[in-house]
């Protein structure tokens, strides 16, 4: 290898969305628009999201009608999502409109049927964040994720009653944005009937969930991309400045929230993408990525590189172990990191992660977490030890340690509890891998192996700020795609040749 899960609360995977643009549609990496959209390149920017992952609760799976017509608005986009994914409906799905008033009851957590078991595992969960620095002292996350699911939800499509549901009116035409959404949705639904997403979801395991999340919607997203990049212009500018008008919801939601819900789709179409143009998309679905890396790092499951098992460290003498995850993640670790340190270095110690094993455990009535990281080598543990070392010093009240432990590095971190102050950094620092993992799918068109693919895209990305990143606009118009094609190409000769 090169080198927090997401949190599902009340059986519904809260999850926003990153917008697409036509200019990485799957079928021509390097070809712009025709005309170019002036646009900037929205790296992360949490919009109202096009798809929900499925609703995975105690619902009763609906009989579906396989004498069912499409209705005649959905049935274009059916055909679209169906041909270009090479992939046959077994049969049409219905669509629901709701009403505001519907729709919340659906995205939201019914606060009032949360038993004490659930308040108490909220609650260890929020403590753990707040050991991480991700979230601030007083934070109910039920209360959060509510508002972040309002924010952000206008669809879904329910794999158990075998439906879409979408907020917004049954009108007698779909306007671009609707059809956009729709299009995600479908994308969704013939996933299910092909590759069953109830079995794909309920065998991921705290590793693995997030990273299959990522290839559940990075090709939803991909395929949507693929559906806006043959829009007319005028439909095109429609589509893209309903998106270009709406505000952040991720920038106020807690960092640790914004994270876990956006890296699926910040990161995932180039899983999704890589996969596409390797021929390896629909294997990908029985045989799905099994670690966060496979999301930060698209050519690690290229590669075929799996975490190595880590024995558990000991809990300290008179602790009572907590049941809270079974896996920090190379995700997790870069999130933590980012949130206080430079995100270069946090990425480099993220990229350094062979695998980890965490224990959660109470003492003294603070609740704690020590981790046992194996870093890939002796260069990949002194990065991971720096990024460590760093991110417990920015903190005036020190409440982690890290020390050096033969193969493995051992990092201890407890709950400040009110004295906990996030920084909002994480976030936003997520544009890095991404716009990483979108340069390994562009650089694919170069080559097939995977370490010149993350050597192309981990030099594009060398220093380069935030700001730049986001303001980074490789396909501006048609002399700046062929400036960047020639760049990738020059990078992957200099990465062969080391």
């Amino acid at each position: 290898m090169r080198g927090q899960d997401g949190q599902t609360w009340g059986g519904t995977d809260s999850a926003p969305l990153l917008p697409v643009n036509s200019e990485f549609s799957r079928a021509q990496p390097w070809a712009p628009p025709q005309p170019p959209p002036p646009r900037r390149l929205h790296w992360l920017r949490l919009i109202v999201p096009l798809i929900v992952l499925a609703l995975i609760g105690s619902i009763t799976v609906a009989a579906s009608n396989d004498k069912a017509q499409w209705d005649a608005r959905l049935a274009p986009l059916a055909e679209f999502v169906a041909e270009t994914r090479g992939l046959q409906f077994d049969h049409p799905v219905p669509v629901e409109f709701l009403t505001p008033e519907e729709w919340a009851e659906t995205v939201a957590i019914d606060e009032s049927g949360l038993s004490a078991e659930d308040r108490a595992d909220g609650a260890e969960y929020a403590a753990s964040l707040r050991a991480m620095g991700l979230i601030d002292g007083d934070v109910d996350l039920y209360d959060a994720n509510n508002e972040l699911a309002a924010s952000v939800y206008v669809a879904l499509f329910d794999p158990y009653e075998d439906r879409i549901q979408v907020l917004g009116e049954d009108t007698e035409q779909f306007d671009v944005v609707m059809q956009g959404t729709l299009v995600h949705e479908l994308t969704h639904a013939l996933q299910h009937q092909n590759f069953d997403l109830i079995a794909l979801q309920e065998g991921a395991d705290d590793g693995s969930a997030l990273a299959i999340s990522g290839l559940i919607e990075g090709d939803a997203s991909a395929t949507e991309a693929d559906w806006a990049a043959t829009l007319p212009d005028a439909e095109q500018d429609e589509y893209y400045s309903a998106y270009d008008e709406l505000e952040d919801p991720g920038a106020a939601a807690p960092p640790g929230l914004a994270v876990a819900a956006s890296a699926p789709y910040a990161l995932g179409p180039w899983l999704a993408n890589l996969l596409w143009a390797s021929g390896d998309l629909d294997r990908a679905f029985s045989e799905p990525p099994s670690t966060e890396e496979h999301l930060l790092d698209p050519s690690s499951f290229i590669a075929g590189d799996v975490a190595e098992r880590v024995p558990e460290p000991g809990l300290p003498a008179g602790a009572q172990r907590i049941e809270v995850s079974t896996q920090f993640g190379a995700l997790g670790l870069f999130a933590m990191l980012a949130e206080r340190i430079d995100p270069h270095l946090a990425l480099a110690a993220a990229d350094g992660w062979d695998g980890d094993a965490p224990v959660y455990y109470r003492q003294e009535e603070r609740q704690c977490a020590r981790v046992r990281f194996l870093p890939e080598d002796d260069a990949a543990k002194a990065v991971m030890l720096r990024a460590l070392e760093g991110w417990a010093s920015t903190f005036t009240k020190p409440f982690a340690s890290v020390r050096d432990d033969e193969r493995y590095v051992l990092f201890e971190t407890c709950d400040p509890r009110r004295d906990a102050v996030s920084t909002g950094r994480a976030y936003p620092a997520l544009a890095l891998p991404a716009l990483r993992a979108n340069t390994m799918w562009a650089a694919s068109e170069f080559t097939s192996d995977p370490e010149v693919i993350w050597c192309v895209a981990d030099r594009i990305v060398e220093g380069m700020t935030i700001t730049e990143i986001n303001e980074f606009a490789p396909y501006a118009d048609e002399a700046s795609a062929d400036a960047y094609s020639t760049r990738l190409a020059a990078t992957a000769e200099l990465c062969r040749a080391e």
